[in-house]
């Protein structure tokens, strides 16, 4: 279990391919990645909606200053 979270991690920036979901069965290996495939999708989902955020309190908070 350890090795799991590591490795989604370690995805997140890129540095883990593909070639760790190889195994024998072929329809676990397809439902591997796909699973793969939508943690990463909505990790980077969720990454944007942090950055958007973080940039419209920035801005709220640079008027609010520059209105005093």
């Amino acid at each position: 279990m350890d090795i799991s979270f590591t490795t989604l991690f370690w995805t997140l920036f890129g540095l883990i391919t593909l070639v760790v979901l190889e195994i024998e069965l072929r329809y676990i290996e397809g439902f591997g990645k796909l699973l793969f495939g939508l943690y990463n999708i909505a990790a980077r989902i969720l990454f944007l909606n942090m950055l958007i955020a973080m940039m419209s309190k920035s801005f709220n908070v640079t008027v609010v200053s520059q209105s005093v």
